[in-house]
């Protein structure tokens, strides 16, 4: 996020560049041929123009920005308690911007200052743009958002649409570049972070949110966003059809090491792992046998059944098991001499 001292610098460095272009005889910049200069030039005729209006307390009729694509979330938490704590010790020190439009006031920055102002009905100082088209309001609020909030605050899909906004599409290429300069220059993107950025617009609306979720990494949302339209349709339906909630960057490796044009149902299993396991075939039965010698022991008494036969079995087995678990050698004479403490014990 740019300093304030830095972005009075930036508005000046453009404000010269206008003129050298002569256009400092005209009354306002053109603001779609060179956008951010314009925007420089428009915010600092409103500054200096020193008329400021005030909401009152009951009367406070300022409404959102309406585009909601381009305007960012309400601080909350911690972020919001500083802001509210510093506006009631020092008040809004900064003018709200306000663009009036068809009889209603738009804030087109200041949207949690209006809001903790109204929070605490205190008086809300703003100033005004009028003559404004929607382009040129969007670029105040796409500019000022930068200037005034961290990247990582936004959501991928809302830098992608600001900048996309900004650079906007019916600039011939070479007007594009120069734009791109200008927002790394003035923001500290990086131009391959910017173009990066630009290419998340190509991304369907189910891949965006999966991108804005953390489903998918940016990465993985950047070589997606260069393929066919139909070809992300096709990986998302099956995807969403088999559950997969998330897309690793190795999987989309994998993917890409086929040209798109060739991905189908056969390699998107064998990316996500989802082919059929061959089922081992059941193991063929084993006959077992017991030696009768085996069972000789426990049938000396006129009471033996089979089930008494086949639970001293399992205690044979059992008392046996201990004995290995235990590290000892198996021996009648220490089980004996158990037995005979146990049997005193219930004689008593």
């Amino acid at each position: 996020m740019a300093s304030r001292a830095k972005m009075s610098e930036l508005r000046a460095d453009m404000l010269k560049n206008a003129k050298s272009k002569e256009k400092a005889a005209q009354n306002e910049t053109d603001f779609d041929d060179v956008p951010l200069v314009g925007i420089a030039s428009q915010i600092k005729k409103a500054e200096d123009s020193k008329t400021i209006y005030y909401c009152e307390p009951g009367n406070y009729d300022l409404l959102p920005y309406p585009d909601v694509e381009i305007r960012l979330d309400l601080h909350t938490e911690e972020k919001r308690a500083s802001m509210v704590d510093s506006i009631k010790t020092d008040g809004i020190l900064e003018p709200i911007l306000v663009w009036c439009q068809d009889n209603q006031k738009y804030i087109l920055a200041g949207h949690n200052r209006y809001d903790i102002g109204k929070e605490l009905q205190i008086r809300i100082p703003y100033i005004e743009f009028s003559g404004l088209t929607k382009t040129q309001a969007d670029r105040i609020v796409i500019i000022t958002n930068l200037q005034n909030r961290q990247y990582t605050e936004m959501k991928p899909s809302q830098l992608a649409i600001m900048l996309k906004r900004l650079v906007n599409e019916t600039y011939n290429e070479l007007d594009k570049k120069d734009i791109v300069a200008q927002i790394n220059e003035q923001f500290n993107l990086g131009t391959k972070k910017i173009y990066q950025y630009l290419r998340y617009n190509q991304l369907n609306k189910k891949f965006l949110d999966m991108l804005d979720n953390g489903k998918i990494s940016l990465y993985v949302g950047y070589q997606i966003g260069g393929i066919n339209p139909s070809i992300q349709e096709q990986l998302y339906t099956f995807i969403s059809a088999n559950q997969i909630g998330s897309i690793t960057m190795k999987q989309i490796d994998t993917l890409f090491k086929k040209n798109p044009s060739l991905w189908n149902e056969d390699l998107f299993c064998r990316v996500f792992g989802l082919n059929e396991k061959k089922v081992r075939s059941a193991r063929k039965p084993t006959n077992i046998t017991i030696k009768y010698k085996s069972i000789e022991p426990y049938c000396k008494d006129n009471n033996i059944t089979s089930e008494s036969i086949l639970n001293t079995l399992k205690l044979s087995k059992n008392i046996s098991d201990k004995f290995e678990n235990a590290g000892i050698k198996y021996n009648d004479q220490l089980l004996l001499d158990v037995i005979d403490k146990y049997l005193l014990d219930v004689q008593k």
